[in-house]
């Protein structure tokens, strides 16, 4: 079979509104040739476009079919299979119906996701499935979607609701992936059950006990050798004392340290 493509624009893409929708599913195959499979004879009369064409291209439609439901959606499911980079842009407004957002979907800009999160205030259930990060984004990046998880509503505030976490296999770091589940909050009565210490002295793989020691907000990101390990930013050589300087440091300088 061969032919040519030349579609710059889907006919009557404009026209649907989506104003009642309640539930926005994405689970697309989206064609890639990053490993060179394609034939070459294919490619001379169907292009394939570049990995970062195919992730920009996906994630406007993402964004685009957000916006159209954006006061209504009360779950968002990114759910298929070839290359989705979201998001690549601040929200424009928030998503205050959504209560349940699934990122299992390739990648995510975590530094982005972090103001997408604020504009859920709503939101009980939060899964990243088998992610990764977005490319060129150090592992330490990771942070902002966990700094996102001890700032949202859901979690702490006068009448918290719990918010419900399945992180499943995300890629924190060259050699391993990071996995927890369960419900956050400041109410003990609705959260999970806390985790102890593993039996590793220095609790350095220790995912469940690093993890909820930053969620609730209990030690400083530049002490939490367990979880920093986990995202490939510790070493002996890193671990140092206390100081005056130290205590004075803003959380924004922390930040910028960390992935410098």
């Amino acid at each position: 079979m061969t032919g040519t493509v030349d579609c710059t624009k889907v006919p009557g893409w404009d026209n649907p509104t989506l104003t009642a929708l309640e539930k926005l599913g994405l689970g697309p195959d989206i064609s890639h040739d990053e490993y060179h499979w394609a034939s070459k004879s294919v490619l001379k009369v169907l292009a394939c476009p570049k990995v970062e064409e195919i992730e920009s291209h996906a994630s406007s439609i993402v964004h685009a079919l957000i916006t159209k439901s954006q006061s209504t959606s009360k779950n968002l499911v990114f759910d298929g299979t070839g290359f989705l980079d979201w998001p690549t842009q601040q929200p424009v407004a928030s998503l205050p119906a959504l209560e349940s957002f699934d990122h299992s979907f390739d990648a995510v800009n975590t530094i982005l996701i972090s103001s997408w999160l604020k504009d859920m205030p709503n939101l009980r259930y939060l899964k990243l499935g088998g992610i990764r990060l977005s490319r060129g984004l150090p592992f330490v990046e990771w942070r902002h979607i966990f700094d996102a998880v001890r700032d949202h509503p859901s979690v702490i505030g006068l009448r918290p609701k719990g918010l419900y976490l399945e992180f499943e296999s995300i890629k924190s770091v060259d050699w391993t992936r990071m996995t927890y589940r369960g419900v956050i909050c400041q109410d003990s009565s609705i959260a999970s059950e806390r985790h102890t210490l593993c039996t590793d002295a220095e609790g350095l793989i220790d995912e469940n006990y690093s993890l909820e020691k930053h969620f609730y907000n209990e030690m400083r990101f530049k002490d939490n050798h367990g979880l920093r390990y986990l995202m490939d930013d510790w070493d002996v050589g890193m671990i140092e004392t206390d100081s005056e300087e130290d205590d004075k440091g803003s959380e924004s300088a922390d930040t910028d340290e960390e992935s410098g």
